[in-house]
């Protein structure tokens, strides 16, 4: 039977209506936006802070500020109580949660003499004063579950000094590693230690060889670097001092104390870069609660070396601040006003249990210093002016613990999962 043109044209529109259909669905589609996966919060956790004793004196206690320190040993054994005289016998590692800034420190005492290790932060980097290389090493301490590699460069009186042996030294997890310096450097004139870590991080200290025990963390270049405190009339004071830069740094030595702001004999020094020296103070310190004030036309590092009858001390400068916290030991706080105008100070004592006595409140002239008695625990100090304090830790030697201005708390911050890099 022969089609029809009605009959063909009802049979294409069979065909061509369909398919029409089918690609207006598509192209509409095409412009309905795809549904997209949400984006989560994430939680970043609590707040962790982590500190290091380098510990290697005598059996010694624990002053720490936070409420809730978990104290370890580098193997990471737990020290149920560390304020305990004796319970610390080697390098520690304190962690505690929230945004209290952690401060702590170890007293030892034994027949040797007196001794406050400071702990600190791992760091990547850092510099260390080391009196004779004789008498002093290195210590290198990883808290941290990965091992370190750690470089070492030497700087001397005519600057740097070649060490290709220091470079490469492993830390493991967990561990503490000596490092020797008389082997690198001549014995009799003071050295500086900047150590860099390739991986990982330490907490790095300078410790004494000698039969009187004493020790110091790393320090930081200063333009002004106050010492608060120095043992009672010590036999004898060097001032450690090295020119990190790279142009000559000219540097002013001024005490404090009773009397105020005065310069004693060997009161200036100049530094050529990378070098580092010694000025020796002699018996400037002949009377009672007496400071100094290093002031450089460029950032330098310095440190305070005493002698005593049986003991050392070893002392490291800050700045100078209205605000003080830091973990201290029994003993004497001192405070020196380096600047122009008088200074009225407030300290608060916290217990270890939390508790605080009733502030103290104290009106110190420029350029002089006063006293408080504190014991073991935390310090808080304000000023209208900024001061300086330390500690002369109670006992029989040397040992001064000094009082920083609060450190920061990074506080981990909540984070956004981009919900495309699930896909």
């Amino acid at each position: 039977m022969t089609s029809t043109p009605r009959r063909r044209a009802h049979s294409l529109l069979a065909v061509v209506v369909p398919a029409l259909v089918a690609g207006l669905l598509i192209v509409a589609a095409s412009f309905v936006p795809a549904q997209q996966p949400t984006a989560r919060v994430v939680d970043a956790g609590p707040t962790v802070q982590t500190r290091a004793c380098a510990f290697t004196g005598a059996p010694g206690a624990l002053v720490a500020s936070g409420a809730e320190v978990e104290t370890t040993l580098l193997d990471g054994q737990v020290i149920d109580d560390p304020s305990v005289n004796g319970a610390v016998t080697g390098s520690v590692v304190l962690r505690a949660a929230g945004e209290q800034p952690l401060t702590a420190g170890v007293r030892s005492q034994s027949s040797a003499g007196l001794m406050w290790a400071e702990c600190r932060p791992p760091a990547t980097t850092g510099s260390l004063l080391l009196p004779d290389p004789a008498t002093a090493e290195v210590v290198l301490v990883n808290p941290d579950r990965t091992d370190a590699g750690v470089n070492i460069t030497l700087s001397g009186a005519t600057g740097q000094i070649q060490s290709p042996g220091l470079r490469g030294i492993v830390v493991p997890a967990g561990s503490m590693v000596r490092v020797p310096i008389s082997v690198h450097a001549p014995a009799g004139a003071p050295v500086t230690a900047t150590y860099q870590a390739s991986q990982g991080r330490v907490q790095a200290a300078v410790r004494s060889l000698t039969t009187a025990p004493e020790q110091a963390v790393a320090t930081a270049p200063k333009r002004v670097a106050v010492f608060a405190a120095v043992p009672t009339r010590p036999t004898g004071a060097r001032l450690l001092l090295h020119n990190p830069g790279g142009e000559r740094a000219e540097v002013t030595i001024e005490l404090l104390g009773p009397r105020g702001r005065f310069a004693p004999a060997n009161g200036t020094a100049s530094l050529a870069p990378h070098t580092t020296v010694a000025i020796d103070l002699g018996a400037a310190f002949t009377e009672r609660d007496m400071g100094l004030v290093v002031t450089g036309s460029s950032e330098v590092l310095s440190m305070l070396t005493t002698q005593g009858a049986n003991d050392i001390a070893w002392m490291l400068p800050d700045e100078a601040a209205t605000d003080l916290m830091d973990a201290v030991p029994e003993g004497t706080l001192q405070v020196v006003n380096p600047s122009p105008d008088e200074a009225s100070v407030t300290m608060v004592q916290v217990h270890p249990d939390g508790t605080a006595d009733a502030p103290q409140t104290l009106t110190i002239p420029a350029g002089a210093s006063g006293q408080f008695p504190v014991v073991a625990g935390q310090v808080r100090i304000t000023s209208t002016a900024p001061i300086a304090a330390a500690v002369r830790v109670a006992g029989t030697g040397q040992a001064v613990s000094r009082v920083r201005p609060p450190a920061g708390v990074v506080v981990p911050q909540p984070g956004t999962m981009d919900p495309q890099l699930a896909q």
